[in-house]
Order: structure tokens, then C-alpha cells, then sequence
């Protein structure tokens, strides 16, 4: 994707985070079940250690 870097992603299908994987080894999968929600706090220190040129 042109002028994007994709850092993380969310899935909540086993077979999708597979091929996700897969497909995108330097993108750091987050696997969650069907239903879940989002905290903010949670996911943005899990991504603290990824480089980012905003910083």
C-alpha cells in the first residue's frame, strides 16, 4: 500500500491469522476470539516497541 507501513493487525478467525502470517511475517497478529473489544491502553503497549517515524 503506497505511503502506508501496516504494523498490527486484529483477527478473530484462526485460518485468516494463518494466512495473515503468512502472507505478512513483519506484521505483529493479534489473534482474538469472535467477540472481543479493543482497549486502547493494552494494544498501544504491546506496539510501543515498534518504530515509528511520528515519533
Amino acid at each position: 500500500m503506497a505511503g502506508w507501513q501496516v504494523v498490527a493487525a486484529l483477527e478473530s478467525d484462526a485460518q485468516a491469522c494463518q494466512t495473515h502470517a503468512a502472507n505478512f511475517p513483519e506484521v505483529k497478529l493479534h489473534e482474538k476470539p469472535e467477540r472481543f473489544s479493543i482497549r486502547p491502553g493494552p494494544m498501544k503497549q504491546s506496539l510501543a516497541s515498534i518504530p515509528s517515524p511520528l515519533r
